[in-house]
């Protein structure tokens, strides 16, 4: 499987992947996205989905950096990085990562000294639109999203726990990494090479672990033009859907899907296959061809409208 990532550069979440990428030695192209939305033409592959990054394998695609890992874990056959082996104690400690700790490192990431690296960079125009957008998201989101106040003291217990294993062990998994590595190193990248933040500095086995997880981090074999992933979409079929994601009667329904935390744009489209782990969603588009978008089963708001006529299945 050869993965088109479409990201930006200062994405932690798209960063997370790109180190998967690394672990694994999976090859990948890249096609670069604004920060903010609207994502332009990028719309008419995701429905309008406002999360980055998104990951393309001809005509599927994949709306979640937990859905894009398990799609890793099976094509490298790296088990330990897909999510479906959780128990529940590390499935809350990785929701753990990816809210509070996440939230910490970002808020304390944030200074005036990044804002002028941004505005340097990206122009002030875009970081005005940049602003705007997180200010906006802030706003709309149904969970807390802390602040700068708070966030040492998530940042503080964040090291404390992963010390308390990595002391002993090169990762949070073991002796290789796991989903909850990534999980992490994720937030602490954007905290570290993003805000430029020292908060490690001083916790030398979490400081060992970072570079460890920091190594993986990969380039892509191409740069691509948003055109050409559209093309790559037009050119194929989604792939044939496994047995398990079509028992369901509500296969052929309208659906209406949405992140129900932050970033709450709903994609719609008719309901291809679902089972405990993610819905799949199918959209037709001229300039794309047939898609089927994979959303996780967790974390999502779904409203389902059944065909009038039973028999009426996607083609």
């Amino acid at each position: 499987m050869h993965f088109i990532l479409h990201h930006y550069p200062m994405s932690p979440y798209s960063e997370k992947i790109r180190a998967m990428f690394g672990y694994t030695e999976m090859e990948w192209d890249s096609c670069l996205t604004s920060e903010a939305p609207p994502r332009g033409k990028l719309d008419l592959l995701t429905g309008g989905y406002g999360r980055i990054p998104v990951a393309q394998a001809g005509s599927d695609i994949y709306c979640d950096t937990n859905i894009i890992a398990d799609e890793i874990a099976q094509a490298s056959k790296q088990t330990a990085l897909a999510n479906a082996l959780l128990n529940e104690d590390d499935l809350a400690q990785r929701q753990w990562f990816e809210s509070k700790l996440f939230f910490a490192c970002v808020n304390r990431a944030f200074s005036a000294t990044l804002l002028k690296r941004i505005a340097k960079e990206k122009g002030v125009w875009n970081l005005a639109k940049f602003l705007k957008d997180r200010i906006q998201m802030g706003f709309k989101a149904s969970i807390p999203m802390g602040s700068p106040k708070s966030a040492p003291k998530y940042i503080s217990r964040a090291i404390e726990d992963i010390t308390g294993v990595v002391a002993e062990q090169s990762y949070l998994a073991g002796e290789s990494p796991g989903v909850l590595d990534f999980a992490a190193y994720h937030c602490f990248w954007f905290l570290v090479e993003v805000g430029q933040k020292n908060d490690l500095d001083a916790h030398r086995h979490v400081q060992a672990w970072y570079q460890r997880m920091a190594a993986f981090s990969s380039d892509p074999v191409n740069e691509l033009a948003i055109e050409s992933a559209l093309a790559e979409a037009q050119k194929t079929e989604p792939k044939p859907l496994e047995q398990r994601f079509l028992q369901d009667h509500r296969i052929g329904s309208d659906i209406v899907i949405a992140p129900n935390d932050y970033r709450q744009v709903p994609v719609s489209g008719i309901l291809a296959g679902v089972d405990e782990t993610r819905w799949i969603v199918q959209r037709d588009h001229p300039e794309t061809g047939r898609l089927h978008l994979h959303f996780p089963s967790h974390g999502v708001d779904v409203t389902l409208r059944l065909p009038k006529d039973p028999a009426v299945t996607p083609a």
